[in-house]
């Protein structure tokens, strides 16, 4: 089994539905594991769904944080937003290790 291990918006996981797509024609079975606010649009594509379930709502991650994670203009201040997001990116590290 493949398992594509994704995050993100619609537009991050589109990419990975075409990948995934063409490896189940090609005869392989492969699974999307992404936030579970994508299942329909995972399976939509006949795709296996592996849910991982945490998201910035149900971790109560800090709105303003997300706001600078996005905003960040250089590398420094991007490290410095997601050292402050460390705890939710851990939860999803041990999410996606689950899925594989």
């Amino acid at each position: 089994m493949i398992t594509i291990l994704c995050g993100g918006s619609r537009g991050d996981v589109q990419p990975y539905l075409a990948l995934a797509s063409e490896l189940k024609r090609l005869g392989k079975e492969v699974r999307i594991a992404v936030t579970r606010n994508h299942e329909e649009f995972v399976k939509s594509y006949g795709i296996d769904f592996f849910s991982i379930d945490a998201d910035f709502d149900s971790l109560n991650v800090d709105k303003n944080m997300i706001r600078e994670a996005q905003q960040a203009d250089n590398p420094l201040k991007m490290f410095f937003s997601f050292q402050k997001m460390k705890k939710y990116g851990v939860h999803m590290v041990e999410h996606y290790y689950a899925a594989c």
